[in-house]
C-alpha cells in the first residue's frame, strides 16, 4: 500500500473508496 505513496492525496482517497481489485492494479501500474 505504500506503493500509493507517490499518488496525490485526493487520488488516494478515490482509491480507498475503490475495491481491492483497484489496489491490485495500481500496484501494477506503478
Amino acid at each position: 500500500m505504500r506503493q500509493m505513496r507517490p499518488f496525490a492525496p485526493r487520488r488516494r482517497n478515490e482509491f480507498h473508496k475503490a475495491p481491492p481489485f483497484l489496489y491490485t492494479v495500481a500496484v501494477f501500474l506503478v
